[in-house]
């Protein structure tokens, strides 16, 4: 039986993508072990048909966190048997080069992000360099990797003359969804990082003094967006829920009116993406606004699931969510929509393309 080793920099629980790779993989007869990192509140792993380790670090934030990490992950892999190990996003992709080579391995990349053009990263000149530094480096390195999405897949084959495979990160699908829709309730799920359009969306907020905003998810920006909401007298109709486990999140999801996947303008990586949650809500039947970016655009145009945004700033956003409000014509032809492309956009098709990716290079 074949050993895979994913390696992830976050905690396990929340990672419902690599519990889909892991699982699918473990389905086909390999044996996999996820590792990431524990934090202080990080909760009870659950139990499933995978390995999953976390490491305890002394830093968790900044330099101090990926050098530590990084390191510990490395003699971690050294002493582990296994046939390939997959490095997930550049975070944490030398550790695996570094043991995989050591051991004659096969090493394998999952650009999950674009990560050296992330916002987050392109706004900070010195740690930009480090990033893109590695980045270089490894690309000239990778001889197997896949990608969420095509418009990755394309840049890193203009940049890199590299051919990544593509896997998109759509849900399991969903069985069981919340009877009713709670009007006029919009709601956005996942990493709470800037450039994600929350602060643009609680800004529309006091423009739009009939609806609901819920934020599903914690991250760096979560602090600051409670202190916007404040600012701007908006806290009754926002409801910050945190991060919810996986079962949690799906049904929840479920209830709400209107779904967002907002992304700014800054750093390629937000103009090529292919977010998790566009695909959640589509599973959850839920439609969205979602940037008019390429990927999005052509998804949009094959299923009509969403609304494309133009241009991300409150007042186009308020104007944008009072014409859904005003057109449930619209409104429910896009929402049966996403009731006929869940059947589609599921995990149970594209964990076929993942199964065979690594059926051909082990």
């Amino acid at each position: 039986m074949k050993r895979i080793l994913f390696t992830v920099t976050n905690d396990l629980s929340y990672d419902q993508r690599m519990q889909r790779i892991c699982s699918a993989l473990a389905d086909a007869g390999y044996e996999c072990e996820l590792i990431g990192r524990k934090l202080r509140d990080s909760k009870p792993l659950a139990s499933l048909n995978f390995k999953q380790t976390r490491l305890k670090c002394w830093f968790n934030t900044g330099f101090a966190f990926y050098a530590e990490y990084n390191i510990r992950l490395f003699f971690y892999l050294l002493s582990r048997k296994f046939d390939a190990v997959c490095s997930i996003d550049l975070d944490s992709i030398l550790p695996g080069y570094f043991a995989s080579s050591a051991k004659g391995k096969t090493q394998i990349y999952d650009a999950h992000e674009y990560f050296s053009q992330m916002q987050e990263v392109v706004s900070r000149p010195r740690v930009h360099r480090v990033w893109l530094a590695i980045e270089r480096f490894m690309m000239t390195r990778i001889k197997h990797g896949y990608t969420i999405g095509e418009g990755y897949a394309a840049i890193f084959k203009k940049e890199y003359n590299l051919d990544f495979d593509v896997i998109r990160n759509v849900p399991i699908s969903l069985k069981e969804r919340s009877a009713e829709t709670v009007e006029k309730s919009i709601v956005y799920q996942g990493a709470i990082n800037v450039g994600r359009g929350l602060k643009e969306m609680l800004e529309a907020m006091t423009l739009l003094p009939d609806f609901k905003l819920v934020i599903i998810g914690n991250g760096p920006e979560l602090g600051k967006l409670k202190q916007l909401a404040k600012r701007l007298e908006v806290s009754d109709q926002v409801n910050f829920l945190g991060a919810l486990l996986p079962n949690q999140l799906k049904k929840e999801t479920s209830k709400y009116w209107l779904g967002l996947t907002l992304f700014s303008a800054i750093g390629e990586h937000h103009q090529l993406s292919l977010a998790n949650r566009f695909f959640d809500y589509v599973q959850s039947h839920v439609p969205q606004i979602a940037m008019n970016y390429a990927e999005y655009a052509a998804l949009n145009s094959e299923h009509d699931i969403a609304y494309l945004l133009q241009d991300l700033n409150a007042k186009t956003l308020a104007k944008l969510i009072k014409n859904i409000a005003e057109d449930p014509e619209t409104y429910l032809a896009k929402k049966e929509h996403c009731t006929n492309a869940a059947k589609e956009l599921c995990w149970e098709n594209e964990s076929k393309k993942l199964v065979e990716f690594y059926k051909n290079i082990l």
